[in-house]
């Protein structure tokens, strides 16, 4: 840490930048940002090789491009979330006792240093640059947020307040509950509830879509499927497993990216007053 605080004393970039989407393949915030004439930076490993935020030349890649956000700039972190989620579990075998998981798994190992080396980026900028809005975003149910290293975290920047959204209500095609930490003000429009109603919506526009596709020819992705176990105890036992499908749930809907970019484009304006 006294190293990277050495780094930041002798770094003389320009702090211009006003969006850092941090882990976006489809870097559709930074596109949103650029259309409305904001600088924004995308960050994501399969975009570009050199984007990993697991070695040390693609860390201090992100550590740049976090100091070069402005003041009241955004930086939207969405940390690979796939050996974190309960979905998961038969394979990352994280409890509320044990959320390192099989350290026996090189998947396990590595998204724990990725969430690790996360975590500490986060905190550089903050540190760095305390004027900075984040939204750090993981599935419900995520237990990144129990590890020892983001307790820390949110320990230390306090001012964060946690949202839950669903992000089927804004155009996927799961309805995915997430929940975004985050000190945007604002950021509460962003909040999604589960209602009937709602939930109702949702189906009867999935049922519509899947007439489309099949009208076309074409079958509905399936994005989990059911496995029944025998127990020891005799008693059969329900789990789910993703398919290859789940992975393309992995980028923000349209309409959310929208409603984010206004969310932070409103607080953004209120400073320029």
């Amino acid at each position: 840490m006294a190293d990277l605080t050495r780094y930041r004393q002798l770094w003389k970039g320009a702090r211009e930048l006003k969006c850092f989407d941090l882990f976006s393949r489809s870097q559709r915030l930074a596109r949103i940002f650029a259309r409305y004439g904001f600088s924004s930076f995308a960050y994501d490993i399969q975009s570009q090789a050199s984007q990993d935020i697991v070695s040390q030349s693609g860390f201090y890649e992100a550590l740049n491009a976090g100091l070069m956000l402005a003041d009241h700039g955004l930086c939207c972190a969405a940390s690979p979330c796939s050996l974190f989620i309960p979905i998961s579990q038969s394979v990352h075998q994280r409890y509320d006792w044990c959320v390192n998981g099989n350290l026996r798994n090189f998947k396990v190992r590595l998204s724990n240093t990725i969430a690790s080396n996360t975590c500490v980026l986060l905190s550089l900028i903050l540190r760095f640059q305390p004027m900075t809005y984040l939204v750090i975003e993981q599935p419900k149910g995520s237990f990144m947020w129990k590890m020892d290293y983001f307790r820390a975290f949110f320990r230390e920047f306090s001012a964060f307040a946690c949202v839950l959204t669903y992000l089927g209500f804004w155009g996927l095609d799961l309805l995915k509950p997430t929940h975004l930490q985050t000190n945007l003000p604002k950021a509460k429009s962003l909040a999604r509830k589960a209602t009937r109603a709602a939930k109702n919506k949702f189906a009867e526009r999935m049922r519509k879509k899947h007439e489309r596709m099949r009208r076309a020819g074409k079958e509905p992705p399936i994005y989990y499927k059911t496995h029944v176990d025998n127990g020891t105890d005799g008693v059969q036992k329900k789990r789910f497993s993703g398919t290859k499908n789940l992975s393309r749930t992995a980028e923000y809907p349209q309409r959310f990216v929208t409603a984010l970019f206004t969310c932070w484009a409103a607080t953004y304006a209120a400073t320029q007053q």
